[in-house]
């Protein structure tokens, strides 16, 4: 399974409103090969552009030093920012979204990106109805009793 972090768009509310919902953004918590393989193609998919002209320049200049020298070892070296945006590149588009406004709201762990996206708008649906007055025990609306009630998946050693 993979952690995704969810981030809501810059808006007025706390809580999102429905066409903030809809638009909200997750981001797996695993490496890209994508960025291992074709890194500025990946950089320009995800429009960092700061992280392409660095990307750029320091292949740039690891490449003329490859040439200068004739060294394996520099040519190796050339492969470090490749390596760094496929462990580190996820964190690169989340501090993007986090200084265009985007609001971090939640953790999810789930096996694709859909199965979070309905985890996370089920669990938050799960805190709406948990937030009203409960109905008597009597009446036809009252839900299982909390015996009965399956507990959520948690994540983390204590759970969240």
């Amino acid at each position: 399974m993979t952690i995704y972090t969810v981030h809501l768009p810059p808006g007025e509310s706390n809580g999102g409103t429905a066409a903030e919902m809809e638009r909200a953004r997750f981001i797996p918590e695993r490496p890209s090969l994508f960025a291992l393989v074709i890194p500025a193609l990946w950089l320009l998919w995800h429009r960092l552009w700061y992280a392409l002209a660095v990307y750029l320049l320091i292949g740039g200049i690891a490449s003329l030093l490859a040439r200068w020298t004739d060294s394996l070892a520099i040519g190796l070296l050339a492969c470090l920012p490749a390596l760094y945006l496929f462990l580190e590149g996820r964190q690169l588009l989340r501090g993007r979204l986090e200084r265009q406004g985007w609001r971090f709201v939640g953790v999810v762990e789930a096996y694709s990106t859909n199965e979070a996206d309905l985890r996370y708008f089920a669990d938050t649906s799960e805190a709406v109805t948990e937030a009203m007055p409960a109905a008597p025990a009597w009446s036809p609306q009252a839900g299982p009793s909390a015996e009965t009630r399956q507990e959520a998946p948690s994540i983390g050693i204590f759970g969240q």
